[in-house]
């Protein structure tokens, strides 16, 4: 699935039971995308991508989607925590 960051993707549901599945969906999009960029990346030193991984055209377009569903679950959380400020706290207490 290529991911295709737009501000419409930050937009938070009026119903708390909605929002957190919305959240765990982009959360588990960042995470599966996390994953490919980091099985292209492969083994450098320190754990840095080396520079003739980063050039190629696979590596490029895994980092652009990555960074995407990154931005996409930033800007979700940010008006997700405030809105159901709350309820999250309330979630907190009964686990």
């Amino acid at each position: 699935m290529t991911y295709n960051y737009d501000r419409t993707a930050a937009v938070v549901p009026t119903d708390y039971q909605e929002a957190k599945a919305r959240r765990d969906q982009l959360e588990a999009e960042y995470e599966r995308l996390g994953r490919a960029l980091k099985a292209l990346s492969g083994g450098g030193l320190m754990g840095m991508t080396p520079e003739h991984v980063r050039t190629t055209p696979e590596w490029k377009k895994a980092k652009r989607e990555a960074d995407a569903a990154f931005a996409a679950l930033q800007a979700f959380n940010t008006v997700y925590v405030h809105r159901f400020k709350r309820e999250i706290a309330q979630d907190r207490r009964h686990r």
